[in-house]
């Protein structure tokens, strides 16, 4: 059994290799007074009854690795009964990611478990202090998009050239759409009319997202904020970290804009009955 690169001679919980089921476990984190704060809200064995006994006594623990690819920091934190922690945002940037784990406090001689496959059932094997046990799960937490949404990260600007179409830009942070002159001016006249936003949602947002979601099967762009919005809210959608495929985004673009189309339709019929009103007087 391999984990993070390490091999172990012995079950580990959370693999199907050893075990027919996983434990039951879910993060929940906020940021509050500098620190990003990790709590365990959902933590099941299930019959796990060996794991469950040995933890109860103290035997193995629960442990956090925690891990910043910006900034380089790394930690393991032993959780303590009420299994929440906290980090210093000082420490962290971007992203973070988190490996949760039972490991061993002990030596354990002749450990068995009679949750696992049958295959091993009959099996026991020698468990050193610090020997992983269980892998309960890895998390991502993406500290400065908390709260993004689709229409903050996407900008509309003048083209340095002046030419028809729009130019989708995906190099920055933001998804870039240049148009030329005489629109962009009168975009900056209509942007703030309810009506004529859900118009530009619908005829330049929705396109762009298309394109940009192409793109997430790209890892050129990964490190953008966009790409990691994008990926963010289709790992919420889908439970998966998987990009979606092509047959995928126009279903997942639909619900990042909240079904346009509806919302379009609904403008134009505001548009009409407004225009009557006008017409009868």
């Amino acid at each position: 059994m391999k984990v993070r690169g390490y091999k172990f001679g012995h079950p580990i919980f959370g693999y199907h290799d050893y075990f027919d089921f996983t434990p039951d476990f879910n993060i929940n984190f906020d940021i509050d007074n500098n620190k990003l704060n990790i709590s365990i809200t959902d933590f099941n064995l299930g019959s796990n009854n060996t794991l469950a006994e040995l933890l109860e006594s103290g035997k193995v623990c629960l442990m956090a690795e925690v891990f910043c690819s910006y900034t380089m920091f790394r930690q393991c934190i032993l959780l303590n009964h009420k299994r929440k922690f906290s980090v210093n945002l000082d420490l962290l940037k971007t992203k973070v990611e988190c490996y949760f784990f039972i490991i061993s406090n002990e030596t354990i001689e002749n450990y068995s478990n009679s949750s696992v496959i049958q295959e091993f059932s009959n099996d026991k094997f020698f468990i050193e202090y610090g020997d992983v046990l269980a892998f309960l799960g890895d998390y991502k937490f993406e500290l400065d998009l908390k709260g993004t949404t689709v229409e903050s990260f996407i900008k509309i600007r003048e083209k340095l050239i002046n030419s028809s179409g729009v130019e989708y830009i995906f190099t920055n942070n933001s998804i870039i759409l240049e148009i030329n002159k005489r629109e962009y001016e009168k975009i900056k006249k209509y942007h703030l009319n309810p009506d004529f936003q859900q118009i530009l949602i619908s005829s330049l947002l929705q396109p762009a997202l298309i394109h940009a979601c192409y793109k997430l099967q790209n890892e050129e762009y990964e490190e953008k904020a966009w790409f990691r919005t994008l990926m963010l809210r289709w790992e919420k959608l889908k439970n998966t970290e998987e990009p979606p495929t092509a047959d995928e985004i126009p279903q997942f673009v639909e619900s990042l804009l909240s079904d346009p189309m509806n919302r379009l339709v609904d403008v134009l019929e505001n548009i009409d009955e407004k225009s009557t009103i006008d017409d009868s007087y």
